[in-house]
């Protein structure tokens, strides 16, 4: 009997061993089996019944089910995109020895700090000290290792967060440390598109002096100027045109710019747009075709009309701005001339310390300048971010106002606050012209050579050939 009972146990335990076996078996036919359906899934872009499957084969252990939920949650396909999961899949898998998940997982910052410091969390940190104006917490991020170009769940960069929130030193701070002011969101807007539907002037010029495309369009076809016109955004204009803003283009309904103005019945923007005289190839001013055009400001312009008392001649306006200052920007050369001619001072600044020599460098307006400078203006004067009337002048791509202001040997090296020249405005503006008169006047090309990156064939030739022209001021004049 007990030879019996050892016999039945022998057998109970072999069959036992043979059922784990076979179930053993049985479940990695099962995985493999999910695996192949999810590969399908995937193959048809039946995303969401592949991520569905690997889900529940990641949460079992499967390594390549994790690193394949990880992709998913990378690209946001079948699931919300959420680049935190998809690290932490890839993490999982490449515990397991998952190649390709220890590969994506390398270059991680939060891989490379000491003590496992989550980067994550300093990145959204950014996001939040960004939006909220935060800039001394905002320059401790960036100094800890935060992204300065990193896209939230929308594609929008801190940059664009602190220019929505019209963080004028936020914004600031964040140009210095290299933001992008051209990536786009998933709207299809960037910062200076935000800045400009914002009214925020001292924004844009922010972004103009780092260089910005101030011809930007966003989805619809608008460009900065389009939406200022649009908005009744007086000043905001008056700056774009003075940058030169392209009056060129059309949107999608294929309205230009003068067309939005009229259509919104904004007669101080049209006014300002037909006072450039075309838009492109058209003709837009309001003179007849038979007559012989005039300025539209000797056209209009009548003193006692725009200056009821002595008083108005320095009246300010909510940015600090005399009416010197506004015409000289907007080339209303009578008014300019009559203002003069009343004893007005010539180097009043504004918020932004712009004179109205300033101005009037920017938009190009070689008239007003040298009467300007006849009636005692100072050539000296910067602005509040450094801007001398020679940067100004590259600014508003004013060829003769350049050749002029270059020639001040002790002024053409200056730089601003944001440790920009002449020469680094007029390169980041990718104006190679100006770029070659202000090197035909001395101006040095070293400090563009070591500081823009990437700098494009066509202007690095061309500083490296005066570089080699003036080798010997290297020695002489202790450039680096």
């Amino acid at each position: 009997m007990a030879r019996l009972n050892r016999l039945h146990l022998r057998i109970a335990l072999l069959l036992f061993l043979l059922f784990c076996g076979f179930a053993e078996s049985v479940y990695a036919q099962d995985d493999s089996s999910l695996m192949a359906q999810a590969k399908q899934a995937v193959l048809v872009q039946d995303y969401s019944k592949a991520a569905s499957i690997y889900t529940q084969l990641a949460q079992k252990g499967n390594a390549e089910a994790q690193y394949q939920l990880g992709v998913l949650y990378k690209t946001g396909k079948g699931v919300r995109k959420d680049q935190k999961k998809a690290n932490e899949w890839f993490r999982r898998a490449a515990d397991q020895g998952h190649a390709k998940a220890r590969s994506k997982i390398k270059d991680l910052p939060e891989d490379k700090l000491a003590g496992k410091t989550d980067t994550r969390s300093v990145n959204q940190r950014l996001f939040t000290a960004a939006s909220g104006g935060k800039r001394d917490e905002v320059a401790a991020l960036l100094k800890s290792g935060a992204q300065t170009n990193q896209q939230d769940e929308r594609g929008r960069t801190p940059l664009m967060l602190a220019v929505a929130g019209k963080h004028l030193e936020v914004v600031r701070t964040l140009l210095a440390a290299g933001a992008d002011p051209e990536i786009k969101g998933e709207n299809g807007d960037n910062a200076f598109l935000i800045a400009a539907d914002k009214n925020a002037i001292e924004i844009v010029q922010a972004l103009v002096d780092s260089g910005a495309d101030i011809n930007i369009r966003n989805k619809y076809g608008y460009s900065p100027i389009m939406i200022a016109a649009q908005r009744d955004y007086q000043d905001m204009a008056r700056f774009l045109i003075a940058q030169k803003a392209d009056l060129s283009f059309v949107n999608d309904s294929e309205e230009n710019v003068l067309q939005i103005a009229r259509s919104k019945n904004h007669t101080e923007i049209e006014k300002l747009l037909l006072a450039t005289g075309k838009i492109g190839n058209e003709d837009i001013s309001d003179n007849s075709k038979n007559e012989e055009p005039k300025p539209p400001e000797e056209e209009k312009f009548v003193p006692e009309k725009l200056f009821k008392e002595p008083a108005d001649w320095v009246r300010i306006d909510e940015l600090g701005r005399t009416p010197l200052m506004r015409a000289s920007e907007s080339s209303q050369l009578g008014i300019v001339e009559y203002l003069v001619s009343k004893g007005v001072p010539m180097d009043t600044v504004d918020q932004k310390g712009n004179t109205a020599l300033l101005m009037a460098a920017s938009a190009g307006h070689e008239v007003i300048v040298m009467r300007l400078l006849d009636a005692g203006a100072s050539e000296g004067t910067v602005n509040e971010s450094g801007n001398t009337a020679l940067m100004m002048a590259v600014q508003g791509g004013a060829t003769a106002l350049i050749n002029f202001f270059a020639q001040d040997s002790a002024k053409i090296n200056l730089t601003n606050k944001a440790g920009d020249t002449a020469l680094t405005l007029a390169i980041k503006a990718k104006r190679r012209d100006l770029a070659k008169i202000l090197l035909e006047n001395g101006a040095n090309p070293y400090k563009p050579m070591k500081t823009i990156v990437p700098m494009p064939p066509e202007m690095r030739t061309l500083l490296e050939k005066y570089w080699t022209l003036a080798g010997w001021t290297k020695e002489i004049l202790g450039y680096e």
